[in-house]
Order: C-alpha cells, then structure tokens, then sequence
C-alpha cells in the first residue's frame, strides 16, 4: 500500500486484524518520514540491499509494516481512483496495466 494509506489505516473496517494477519508493505515517496506505527511493528527497509531484505524477512516472527522506497512509477491510488468513478479510460491508460484497466472498467470500481 501507498504511505498515504497507511496513515490513514485506522480508518479501514478491521483494520486492527488486518495488522495481526498478515505483514504490510508499505511504498513511501522520496523524502517521507515514517508516520505511527498503529501498534505494529516496523522495519524500514529503505535503501537496503536485496540481500539484507531477504535476511530480515527470514529472521521476523512478528507481522510488520515494511516501509520500502521501491516505487518506481509516479503512481496516485487517489487520481486512479477519480479517474475510474469519472469514466475516464484514457487518464486510466497510464498508470494501469491493462489487465487492472480492464478489470477496473468490467466491474465498474470506484463508481459511486
């Protein structure tokens, strides 16, 4: 999930069982500042290599928050989102895959 839903997780319906069930990757943009931790526990993985990730991954026994800069595309969850509830396939065009456009516009998501 984007930085932006993170900090706004408590929000969501259950949110407290959906940290307990699984562990969290959480996409930050450049500059980002980590945010509360909602109870969780968080490992920022940021700059790390490859290899040290995966070691820290096999070591934990705890669902985590991983908070990664990986992102490689300038992609807003929100303008997708608008862009889909406004009927716009070609502001979908961009940041979807096609698969996700599709599936997206078969289902009408994000409609209101």
């Amino acid at each position: 999930m984007g930085a932006d839903s993170w900090a706004e997780i408590t929000t969501w319906f259950e949110w407290e069982r959906l940290l307990r069930t699984c562990d969290q990757i959480v996409v930050t943009r450049p500059g980002y500042e980590l945010v509360e931790a909602h109870g969780a526990a968080v490992s920022d993985v940021r700059g790390m290599s490859e290899d040290d990730v995966s070691v820290l991954i096999e070591g934990h026994t705890e669902r985590q928050a991983f908070f990664t800069d990986a992102a490689i595309l300038e992609v807003s969850a929100t303008a997708i989102r608008a862009a889909a509830r406004a009927g716009d396939s070609e502001k979908l065009r961009e940041p979807c895959l096609r698969r996700s456009r599709n599936y997206i516009e078969k289902y009408g998501l994000y409609r209101n």
